[in-house]
């Protein structure tokens, strides 16, 4: 096995930030969001471009959900909320699990989307999945949460195809808050949690939180919950325990630290590999060191460390049908960036990062420590140009070029798929841009358009997979991938009517994704080997078209908020010749989606629905079931309906009822196989759920 490979890498990446003084993003460790966003009467972000920006002037499509839009929502977790949002994708297979996308093309394990909170990289990166139960950080200590559509990997970072969430929490420094909250509701849910901020110092602050949450799973339907799958209707399906730090320090007036660590245990019923329900355990952990030097004439300098792990276990099938396998991953990232203003009304920004992505297990191969590298070095630059009063351009382009390293070798001499020579370390090289120019056309109203190339990278499962996943079936990853390209092209104009209280816009996307990867198979039965074997290949190329409507304000002398939008999705598939690529991501995307959100306040009282309408889907997958691997089956349209009412009992004390999917029961992804040897497969059919809970804000 290859030693010197990381550290030749490091080397090149150091050598490149000492004659560039550069490299990654000015992260958020040092910023007041909540200061700006009273300064500027709106939202702040200074993830695009670096610098602070109110949301309206951002040369990308973003929405930035406040922390009073998270708490009024009354949202159970964050896939919950990011229903609400215009070109979002969210379909939930059970309760403790989600998949999200941006702008289609959601799947099982959806992994064309970069999730960051603090700019730490957030997303399981053996799979490229997001387990979004999976995170250390409350709902109540996030201060914003910015959905970025469309793809953005030269601006934001590795793996930003489809789109970009950046969860940024409260900073110690700034945001003094301390709660303590407890939950209990219907289908045995309980939850007990807080969070203390301490300011040491005049120069110090930490913020220390921590959660437990138990459930049991949602209903089966009746083909689900019968005598051939026992227990299916799990007593505490869902577990998670979590512990989160983050401290802010001022070394100097012009020096800032942050550091942050975490860490996560949860345990429930999930999809696995080939949408196989079977139960699952994570534990994940993490550790952040951020330095901000702000030099003055040289601009910001940032420096930024962070180390994930994750170790996931998969438990057995029934009758043993599936066996048990675990996999760990850990994630090491460095980043430089240095952001400058050589001429007025021009600022620029030098990128750089070094990622080591480590999987190891017996789903790598035959041992326990058989394990893969993917190693990452990136650079890029950001030129940010106010070119008038009315008018301001951004571009950014970003080069990504990894290798990777295995110690095993995987025995495919008896499958049916056509694979190299199975000690191949891929590797490759691949630039992402982003353009945007904005017209301001007068303070009410602005006009942008922009385009972008994306990038997603194959994950270590993709390349690297050796798993018997039955007796009569096995999954291979393919070393041969390509990486999927993602170019779209947004033309957005947004409109404020201070006098009616609200904002319109629109969005209209072109998108053409090339190289799409996702799974296939060979299925069981002759000629030679009678194995149904599984991968995942390159399988054509898909284009969209997007129509985004959306408008917010308040009425009612301010006491009502209210959200509405409208999404439009045509997409288009053109697959290779390959008779088992049949993947089918035009029908499986729904047509139309139509999100309306109402947060009423008066007095001690606050009310909140949300409402979502989804049309129907025809829905393919190639599935665990090795007799009939392929399956195609209608998702009826449905309606899913939360609301909420609360009491303030004090001015910091809160008693809150939520109610969860209370329209109807519905499957928002269809389960496909029930037999005494597959046991369930897929997801299962969603029910209503009730929770009360008490907050008391110190």
């Amino acid at each position: 096995m290859k030693t010197t490979g990381p550290m030749k890498m490091l080397t090149a990446l150091l050598a490149v930030c000492m004659i560039t003084a550069a490299a990654t993003p000015v992260k958020a460790q040092n910023v007041d969001y909540t200061g700006l966003e009273a300064l500027y009467n709106e939202p702040v972000t200074t993830s695009a471009t670096g610098k602070p920006q109110p949301v309206s002037k951002v040369p990308v499509s973003m929405d930035i959900i406040t922390d009073k839009e998270i708490r009024s929502s009354g949202a159970q977790d964050i896939p919950d909320l990011l229903r609400r949002y215009a070109g979002v994708d969210v379909a939930r297979n059970f309760r403790d699990h989600a998949d999200v996308n941006i702008r289609g093309y959601n799947q099982p394990y959806a992994n064309r989307l970069l999730v960051l909170i603090n700019g730490r990289q957030v997303y399981m990166d053996l799979f490229g999945m997001t387990l979004w139960n999976s995170f250390p950080v409350r709902m109540d200590e996030i201060k914003q949460i910015e959905i970025v559509r469309g793809p953005n990997s030269s601006l934001f970072g590795f793996n930003a195809a489809s789109g970009v969430i950046n969860i940024i929490t409260y900073n110690p420094m700034y945001d003094d808050v301390s709660d303590v909250r407890l939950g209990y509701g219907s289908r045995g849910y309980n939850s007990f949690g807080g969070m203390k901020t301490l300011n040491l110092r005049d120069d110090m602050a930490v913020r220390f939180s921590g959660e437990r949450t138990g459930y049991d799973e949602f209903p089966h339907n009746e083909r689900i919950n019968s005598t051939r799958v026992p227990d299916a209707p799990a007593k505490n399906a869902f577990q998670k325990e979590s512990l989160n730090m983050d401290s802010q320090i001022r070394l100097t007036d012009n020096i800032f630290a942050r550091i942050e660590a975490g860490y996560n245990q949860q345990r429930g019923d999930n999809l696995t590999i080939f949408n196989t329900a079977r139960a699952t355990s994570t534990h994940s952990r993490h550790i952040k060191a951020d330095l901000s030097y702000d030099s003055g004439s040289a601009g910001v300098f940032d420096l930024t460390a962070y180390h994930n792990f994750n170790h996931m276990t998969v438990g057995r099938h029934r009758f043993n049908t599936f066996p048990e396998f675990s996999i760990a991953n850990r994630l090491t990232s460095i980043q430089l960036s240095n952001l400058f203003s050589p001429y007025t009304n021009h600022n620029i920004r030098l990128s750089a990062e070094f990622r080591n992505n480590y999987g190891e297990g017996n789903a790598l191969g035959k041992s326990d420590d058989d394990n893969f590298t993917i190693n990452t070095l990136s650079g890029g630059a950001m030129w940010d140009w106010r070119i008038s009063d009315h008018w301001s351009m951004d571009n950014a382009v970003r080069v990504d070029h990894w290798s990777t390293d295995r110690d095993f070798t995987m025995d495919t001499s008896d499958t049916k798929i056509n694979l190299p020579s199975l000690d191949l370390e891929p590797g490759g090289t691949e630039f992402s841009f982003n353009s945007g120019i904005v017209y301001e056309v007068d303070p009410r109203s602005s006009v942008r358009f922009s385009v972008g190339r994306g990038l997603h990278v194959p994950s270590i499962v993709e390349l690297a997979f050796d798993e018997n996943t039955s007796a009569f079936s096995e999954l291979y990853g393919n070393p041969t991938l390509n990486p999927e390209v993602n170019y779209t092209a947004d033309l957005g104009y947004t409109r404020k009517f201070p006098d009616q209280n609200f904002s319109a816009g629109s969005n209209i996307v072109y998108q053409r994704i090339e190289d799409l990867i996702a799974p296939t198979v060979r299925e069981f039965g002759p000629p030679g080997n009678p194995k149904a074997d599984y991968t995942f290949e390159n399988v054509g190329n898909s284009e969209a078209v997007f129509l985004e409507l959306f408008a917010k304000g308040t009425c009612l002398d301010k006491t009502l908020n209210w959200n509405i939008n409208y999404t439009y999705s045509l997409l288009s598939d053109s697959g290779s010749d390959n008779p088992d690529h049949r993947f089918n991501f035009e029908d499986a995307q729904p047509d139309h989606k139509i999100n309306l959100a109402l947060d009423y306040k008066k007095g001690p009282f606050e009310l909140g629905t949300d409402v979502h309408f989804v049309s129907g889907i025809k829905y393919s997958a190639v599935t665990a079931d090795f007799f009939n691997s392929y399956y195609q089956k209608d998702v009826s349209a449905y309606v899913l309906l939360n609301a909420r009412a609360a009491y303030n009992i004090t001015e910091n004390t809160t008693l809150s009822l939520n109610g969860y999917n209370l329209a109807e029961e519905h499957e928002e992804r269809p389960y496909f196989v029930q037999n005494a040897l597959i046991g369930r497969d897929g997801a299962n059919e969603l029910g209503r759920t009730v929770v009360m809970s008490l907050q008391h804000r110190f």
